[in-house]
């Protein structure tokens, strides 16, 4: 069953803004270089404003996200303002899907039921920034990580040039889902699901998998289980320019 996403939203951006609060803001945040819990709180909340602007209007924005100058409680009431406005303006947005409104993976050919998809999985990947600067143990829901892995290639693969695959890779996680990425050309890349049994090149809970594929685990975590004699080629490709 698809996941609810504006309710993982909901979760997943409620359970930042708590643990905001807990974490020390100059604590470094595991895999991003040179981001302390601030500048993770900072992003989150520049990112909220930023989504709500676009959502709300339903307008292409006239600059890009900003992050909040605000700093220490005045930064957190300010996450915890912008947020509820953002998930009262998803839950909108869910209602009337296919509306029109731009985004920057698909421009003016975007509908409004697109931004409670991506803000779930941007408010997923920075919990886990937080959840690993706090020495927690990240765990989500199967379906929803596996829906990020489509969202990511869906949204970025194109986006980000520079891989050097040379040759189809099948990612799976065993009983979620299984993915086929492909070299397309002048060094992007496409991933879709596909029905293919047979093995994979990686195999991976799907929410280790997501979480390599945004950098946020390293390509020989031990997590990921590579098929014999391909660990180069796949750590090659995790290495590579996935995201922003």
């Amino acid at each position: 069953m698809p996941p609810d996403l504006v309710a993982a939203t909901a979760d997943a951006a409620n359970r930042f803004g708590s643990l905001a609060r807990e974490v020390p803001h100059d604590r470094p945040v595991p895999f991003v270089r040179g981001w302390t819990v601030h500048h993770l709180v900072a992003h989150l909340t520049g990112d909220h404003e930023w989504a709500l602007g676009i959502v709300t209007s339903r307008a292409a924005p006239t600059t890009g996200l900003r992050v909040s100058r605000r700093r220490g409680e005045r930064l957190l009431d300010r996450y915890d303002e912008v947020t509820a406005q953002l998930l009262e303006a998803l839950a909108c947005a869910a209602e009337e899907p296919d509306l029109p409104c731009p985004n920057f993976a698909q421009g003016s050919a975007g509908t409004l039921g697109w931004w409670p998809r991506h803000q779930a999985h941007e408010a997923s990947v920075h919990l886990a920034d937080l959840e690993g600067a706090a020495g927690l143990e990240i765990v989500r829901d199967p379906e929803l990580s596996a829906d990020g892995v489509d969202e990511l290639f869906e949204t970025y693969a194109d986006r980000y040039p520079g891989q050097r695959l040379a040759e189809p890779l099948v990612l799976r996680s065993p009983g979620v889902a299984t993915w086929r990425v492909e070299p397309a050309g002048r060094g992007r890349l496409r991933g879709r699901r596909t029905d293919d049994e047979g093995p994979a090149d990686l195999e991976a809970d799907p929410t280790v998998l997501l979480l390599a594929l945004w950098h946020r685990t390293a390509p020989d975590d031990p997590r990921l289980r590579c098929a014999p004699g391909r660990a180069d080629v796949v750590r090659r490709f995790l290495s590579g320019p996935l995201t922003a």
